[in-house]
């Protein structure tokens, strides 16, 4: 939240608080962290998003196999479907789809900022 009174954000963090307990996290500043956002409000009239350690911590929890590099992620064969195909184990099958969920919020996040601009 915010507000020109920090005053006013004092007290509404207290109403919070009576809620939800005295344990709720607050940050006040110009610079805040959040879902691996660093959200930077420095600049009068504009903010910036950078999630460089967010990409960063996803990269790093990737395997080593996982190493490459592709010229398009649309290759020819993205949409068809081989049945003969070897199944992901599920450790696998649920870094996949964590993975995807991760980059799926990065990229709407950029669109965000993008439609913003």
């Amino acid at each position: 939240m915010s507000h020109k009174s920090p005053a006013v954000n004092t007290q509404t963090i207290k109403e919070l608080a009576k809620i939800y307990g005295p344990g709720i996290t607050v940050s006040r500043g110009k610079v805040h962290d959040y879902l691996g956002m660093k959200l930077d409000f420095s600049d009068e009239g504009s903010f910036m998003v950078d999630m460089e350690q967010y990409l960063d911590g996803m990269m790093e929890d990737l395997p080593s196999d996982f190493d490459g590099h592709a010229s398009t992620p649309a290759a020819d064969h993205l949409f068809r479907t081989r049945s003969n195909a070897p199944k992901l184990d599920e450790k696998r099958a649920e870094l996949f789809h964590r993975i995807t969920a991760q980059m799926l919020f990065v990229a709407m996040t950029l669109l965000i900022q993008l439609l913003k601009d």
